[in-house]
């Protein structure tokens, strides 16, 4: 378990970018509407460094 922390911590991870409401963004930030995500395989959410606060 500790091993998981670390790399999150060192930013050797990468998580989805999200706003404090939980919306997904896409690589400029805008909200990616759920429509557009439900049932689909390919979106625009957009990789961030595990490390990043949200922004």
């Amino acid at each position: 378990m500790y091993i998981v922390i670390d790399v999150v911590k060192e930013d050797r991870s990468r998580i989805i970018k999200m706003d404090e409401k939980g919306n997904f963004l896409d690589c400029d930030g805008n909200i990616i509407p759920n429509e557009y995500l439900k049932g689909k395989w390919e979106n625009d959410k957009y990789l961030v460094g595990s490390d990043q606060v949200l922004n």
